[in-house]
């Protein structure tokens, strides 16, 4: 059965064009690539690009990241992990970055989504499309300072982690209430607690 779909002309002005493509490649060629993913957004504060210490600041700040999700990247550097391991890594950023004596803001949010890529082919990455990733970048916005995490992300990680109810937030572009937690640091567990079952990639 050809599951293709001609899309009127009429429509394609409207059709943003990599979702065009997916169209004309047919179904059975763009539903493998959706699956669970967990977004993680972080915001640095505390940066001032015209200090005369700036670059060695922003060296310093970028080798502290890396420290901190060592553990949970792999071998290209993409972070493809479960929630827990998400919200670790946000966390152990955090710490990092506030040895630099700077703020740090991040957000957390998972969902269905697609993975596809973006850029011409000399440069092309993949990107996740869905709406986990908008919440989680708007968490980081209005997290302040440490971590917002929403409650599907809270349910995953709170044998492990230390969570508290925030009041729900009308975030911009999403039509309904977002129920949101905040993360604090993990408490004491076996290595074996990470093997979270049914875990979903993490995008960061």
């Amino acid at each position: 059965m050809d599951d293709t779909v001609a899309l009127p002309v009429d429509f394609r002005g409207h059709i943003p064009r990599r979702v065009q493509d997916y169209v004309g490649e047919g179904y059975s060629a763009w539903i493998p690539q959706r699956r669970n993913i967990c977004a993680l957004f972080v915001r640095i504060d505390g940066l001032d690009e015209g200090a005369a210490d700036a670059l060695s600041r922003h060296q310093a700040v970028v080798n502290s990241i890396h420290s901190a999700i060592r553990p949970f990247a792999g071998a290209t550097g993409n972070l493809l992990l479960d929630a827990l391991r998400a919200v670790r890594a946000g966390l152990a950023i955090q710490s990092e970055v506030s040895r630099l004596g700077l703020n740090c803001a991040t957000g957390v949010a998972s969902g269905d989504g697609v993975c596809m890529p973006l850029g011409l082919p000399e440069r092309r990455h993949f990107w996740s499309v869905g709406p986990f990733m908008h919440i989680a970048g708007r968490l980081m916005e209005a997290a302040g300072r440490g971590m917002l995490c929403t409650e599907a992300v809270a349910d995953r990680v709170r044998r492990v982690v230390s969570l508290s109810p925030e009041r729900p937030l009308t975030l911009k572009g999403v039509p309904w209430p977002v129920r949101v937690f905040r993360a604090h640091a993990a408490t004491a567990f076996e290595e074996h607690s990470l093997e979270e079952p049914g875990g979903a990639d993490l995008v960061g």
